[in-house]
């Protein structure tokens, strides 16, 4: 199915809607025939403008909400085929000067876009942006679609591997199946980026993990007998590796 037709009469979902990118975004997809709406706070000075949909305002719902709120995320997925998941706070200086504010934006508002989504609609498919930074250090300002993705190295003896990490998400994936999922698609864009290797650790008690990571082939390396601190004691952790030039099974 082609991009001019795949939208055709399907119901989508943008938060950050009314900011360059998500503006620009519902344009096309309202000429693309989906239907289309707009979610967006309007925070003072994080891009939100009613202007930059002025020419195609009538062709879209726009509703004033923020992803910080659990009731209005709720109401709002449900129904919808697509969510391009777009909010966010953007500033490196305004995550420093206010940090809080940044993690409610970029982390906890992000587990409630998800779980307003396995509660009110699991069918949804979610589209969620990346970053500039993936593409390393721009050839040229401003950075276009043509740069090549090449991800600064800390090291360049290691360029080869990457390292997964847990994170946030991470339970939370675990428990509701789609932990597989993520991490079949963190391996196949190492892949992307030219990766071989993949290393990984984990503490003992992460037992639906280990038993995760080894079904996807990887490789028990070593046993860390304090690898964590938890309750006053000392918790074991094992490292693992994975070429990603083998075929899994």
């Amino acid at each position: 199915m082609s991009p001019e037709t795949s939208y055709r009469g399907r119901r989508v979902l943008v938060t950050g809607g009314l900011g360059f990118i998500g503006s620009n975004l519902g344009r096309r997809l309202v000429e693309l025939g989906a239907e289309v709406t707009l979610m967006d706070s309007m925070i003072k000075d994080y891009g939100g403008n009613a202007f930059n949909i002025a020419d195609y305002k009538d062709k879209v719902r726009v509703n004033i909400a923020d992803v910080r709120d659990r009731s209005a995320m709720d109401h709002l997925v449900q129904g919808q085929d697509m969510l391009f998941n777009l909010a966010g706070q953007v500033s490196h200086i305004d995550s420093m000067v206010d940090p809080f504010t940044d993690l409610e934006i970029n982390c906890r508002s992000q587990l409630t876009v998800l779980e307003a989504c396995r509660n009110h609609n699991p069918s949804v498919k979610v589209v969620f942006a990346g970053t500039r930074q993936v593409y390393g250090r721009p050839e040229s300002l401003p950075v276009s679609e043509a740069q090549l993705v090449r991800p600064t190295k800390n090291n360049e003896a290691q360029a080869h591997s990457g390292q997964l990490t847990t994170s946030f998400m991470a339970p939370w994936a675990r428990g509701y199946g789609v932990a597989r999922m993520i991490a079949e698609a963190v391996e196949n864009h190492a892949r992307k980026i030219g990766l071989s290797v993949l290393n990984l650790d984990v503490r003992e008690t992460q037992e639906a993990a280990i038993t995760l990571y080894r079904s996807l082939g990887y490789h028990e390396i070593g046993r860390h007998e304090h690898y964590a601190r938890v309750d006053g004691k000392f918790v074991a952790g094992f490292y693992f590796w994975k070429d990603l030039r083998e075929v899994s099974a």
